[in-house]
This record gives structure tokens, sequence and C-alpha cells, in this order.
């Protein structure tokens, strides 16, 4: 438990020259408009190593300065607090003229999280006007120790091959015939239709929206399958299609299924999907957790085998590429596409989910949905619903069959070049665990990027002058793509 975690803190407040802090006013995160007096509050922070990555034992020094309207903050006060593993451990409020350092350090693998706070004169939150929105004054930065060498918190099941085998014969033991429907406002030189293939076992079909170029040739086109992020939510256009990822090293044009994650239909009105959300779906990732046979995000794993099983028959695939492309609860189902189908070949799994579940029995925050946790007298709880109110009591063998659904374990098997993201301050999906998955991954044909202030959002993070990119391929750190920002001297 965190008690038992060699820790290491300093603390210091330097103050510095006007002319200084104009000199490095160069900000990032969080720069806008407080709405009664239109200051403009920013915030430098910068690391010892400005990829956040370190060595066990090794100190990690943040160096924090507030700004306002560019200048130095005055009378007002910097508030620091420090995580590790998304638990706070100290917290400590410091004079915004200065130059804050703040320091740790950890003697195993894991992770920190800085937040920053900017305080008025009386210690209350600073808030900003963003876009009509009024927001906090925020800033974030995030530090691991020896990602390279994060294992599981807990090990998957021995019979994790067999269950998803049996999984799969009951699949392919129903006829695969999909109910097509044309989409009638396709463009001349599109095909576009609504899908709908059976999977079974008492869980919704698979939904889909696939588009390709009208009268392709025969084995001629590659395979492109996005799978959805979290939330309940039908395609906003069925026109719309997702691009090849860069490293894929493919071109269009594709075979494009955009699917529904929970197998409903994609051409229902805004209502419907609202009120699914409030109503059968609300808290869907802890439905029938406590039963493999029945746990939702099964269902879930079954229309994402059966999509690219129906992908793979149609002649227009080239019968050698298949991209699976998503973010978040979408790079849980990459990560998963690419571990129970071995003719994947590509898989991008942006800020994975459901990565590590286990991590809560080590010390670690699990990735999103977190659906059972550990808590600090040692006791398990398994998650019924998003607010855990009503968490029940748990033995660890009543949780373990949760690592059929684990995406760490399907990456374990993935065949496929496979290319994530992290951040330094995505609790969702802390990059803890996006890592394990990762280092599950057999092979070095892999990639890494982490993002010290990268928090769980999609799409690229830039290197800028507080922060390189921390770029791993295969077993080894690579060269950032920009030069280093030093340290505040």
């Amino acid at each position: 438990m965190i008690g038992q975690i060699p820790l290491k803190f300093q603390r210091g407040c330097k103050i510095i020259s006007r002319a200084r802090q104009n000199f490095l006013s160069f900000c990032l995160l969080l720069s806008a408009v407080f709405a009664a007096e239109a200051q403009t509050y920013t915030f430098d922070i910068r690391q010892t190593h400005p990829d956040g990555i370190y060595a066990s034992g090794e100190p990690i020094t943040f160096q924090v300065r507030m700004f306002e309207d560019g200048e130095v903050a005055i009378g007002k006060q910097v508030r620091c607090i420090l995580y590790r593993a998304r638990k706070e451990i100290r917290r400590d409020d410091f004079a915004s003229e200065g130059l804050v350092e703040y320091s740790a350090g950890l003697d195993e693998p894991g992770w920190f999280q800085l937040t920053v706070v900017g305080l008025d004169a009386d210690g209350k939150t600073l808030y900003h006007d963003v876009d009509g929105r009024s927001k906090p004054a925020l800033a974030y930065s995030g530090a691991l120790v020896d990602p390279l060498s994060l294992e599981q918190g807990l090990a998957e099941p021995a019979d994790f091959d067999a269950f998803w085998a049996k999984e799969k014969e009951k699949l392919a033991a129903i006829p695969l015939e999909a109910k097509r429907t044309p989409y009638t406002k396709a463009p001349s030189y599109a095909q576009v239709e609504f899908v709908e293939i059976p999977v079974g076992s008492g869980f919704r079909p698979v939904n889909a929206v696939i588009k390709m170029p009208a009268k392709a040739q025969e084995k001629s086109l590659p395979i492109l399958l996005h799978v959805h992020g979290a939330g309940v939510h039908g395609p906003a256009n069925p026109l719309w299609q997702h691009p090849l990822p860069d490293d894929s090293g493919l071109e269009g044009p594709v075979i494009f299924m955009n699917l529904n994650a929970h197998g409903i239909p994609n051409d229902r009105p805004k209502a419907y999907y609202q009120d699914l959300k409030k109503g059968e779906l609300n808290d869907y990732p802890y439905q029938n957790s406590d039963d493999p046979d029945r746990y939702y995000m099964k269902g879930m794993i079954l229309r994402l085998a059966r999509a690219l099983e129906y992908l793979k028959s149609l002649p227009e695939w080239n019968g050698r590429d298949v991209v699976v492309n998503g973010g978040s609860q979408g790079g849980a189902q990459a990560l998963i596409a690419g571990g129970i189908d071995p003719d994947v070949t590509f898989v991008y799994a942006d800020v994975p989910a459901m990565c590590d579940f286990g991590g809560t029995l080590v010390g670690r925050a699990s990735g999103w949905p977190k659906p059972y946790e550990q808590r600090e007298d040692g006791s398990l709880w398994l998650a019924t619903s998003r607010d855990r109110k009503d968490a029940v009591p748990v033995s660890l063998e009543e949780v373990v069959h949760l690592g059929y659904f684990d995406a760490a374990n399907f990456a374990r098997r993935i065949q496929a070049k496979v290319v994530t993201r992290t951040g330094g301050w995505d609790g969702v999906c802390p990059p803890t665990s996006v890592f394990v998955a990762y280092n599950n991954v057999p092979h070095a044909n892999k990639m890494i990027t982490f993002a010290p202030q990268g928090g769980h959002t999609r799409g690229n993070y830039e290197a800028d002058a507080q922060q390189d990119l921390a770029y791993f391929v295969g077993d080894e750190k690579r060269a950032p793509h920009l030069p280093s920002a030093l340290l505040i001297q």
C-alpha cells in the first residue's frame, strides 16, 4: 500500500526576477480569460527529464511558475498536489512570485502526477471563462519510473485461451448472415450500408456502417475497422470515415467499418441514444461483472470478433491487410482485436482502456472501468456502478474471471504491429496500465509514446518548450522527436 512505498520529497520556493519570468513566459496549458477582469493565468511546468521518464531511485523535480497576463503573478498562490497512482500523497501552497520546486522519488516502477492550481490571496481557486464556461486555473504534469519494467498486478486466468476458444467456436456455429440495408443518401461513388450480424449468447448483434468504393474489384482493398470509445451513440454521419493510421504504411481506399460498441442500430434519432444512456445502458461497464458468461463486455468482444469475421468474408478484401483503430474503450477493443484474431496486421490503440485490472492489487491505478478495487485495509470491492456507492465486497477468487476481459491479456497474444499512446495525467486510463499492455506485446514491432502533460484525449501531443515526448520502439527508448528543453536553472 502507499504507506509501504519508499517515497522521497523535497520542497522549495525561489524568488526570481521579473525579466527572467518574462523571458520564459512561453507557457503551455490552460491559458484562458478570467471573466470579470480579463486576466489570463498560465503555468510553466518543467521536469528534471523533460520527457517524464526516470529510473528507480532517481530524483524527480517539478519546477512550476505561474503568470498573469504574461507577467509574474503577484499576490497569488500556487497549490501543488502530488499524486501517486491517483492517490493524493501531498499538497502545499506557495507564493506565486517564486519559482516552485517540488521533488519526489520512487524505488520501484510507478507513476507520479502533479496537479497545479492557481489561488487568489485568500486561498480560493482562480477561475477562467473559457469559451463561455467557467473553469478553474489548473495545469498538470506526470512522470513515470521504469515503465518498461511494469508487470500485471494479477496473472491472467489459467484457462484464458480455452475460454475464448470456446466462445469463438460458438460464433463459428452461427451462420454468417448479415442483414444489409443500403444508406440511400450515399453518393454514387460510394457503397454505404448498415449491417446487422447475429452473435448469439444472448447479446446484441453486430450493428455497423460499412463504406467502400462503389464497384470495387475483388481482393483489392485493405480493411479498416474503427471501434468506439465509451458512451452510447450512433454515427454522427454514416458517410464519415476515419483515416488510415500513418504508421500502418497503407493507403486507401479501404473497406471501412464503423462498429457500434453496443450492437444498437446506427440510424436512430439522437433521443434514442440518450434514452438508452439514461436507462438500459446506464453504467453498462459494470453490468453482470460478477458473471463471465453474462458480463456486458463479453458481448462487446463477441461483436468485435464477429465483425472481423464478416469483414474478412467480403470479396473486396485483399486477403492481406486488417487494421483496427480506436481510442480509450476503442483502444481496448483494438488491442483485443489484435489478440483474438491472428489475421489483424496493425493495431492503433490510443490511450487504451480496460488494461491491468489487477493493478489495484499492487498499489497501482487500474484502467477504466476499474471493475474492482483494493482498499487501504486490503479488502476487495466489486463495482456495480460508476459512482461505486453500491460496491460489494468480494474475494480474490471472485474477480479472477475479469481477466478474461483485460485488454493487457489479449495484448500478450498480438502478432500484429502495435502503436499506442498515453499521457502523464490520464486518470481514466493511467499510463502505467497502458505500459503494462504494451510490455505484454510479445514482439518488438511495437511503439508507444508518453506525453508528460497529456491527458485522456485522443490525437497527437506535440513536444514544446516544457516537455518532450518519450518515444519507445520495442524495448528501447529512442531519442525524442524534437530537441529537449532544459530544466530551469
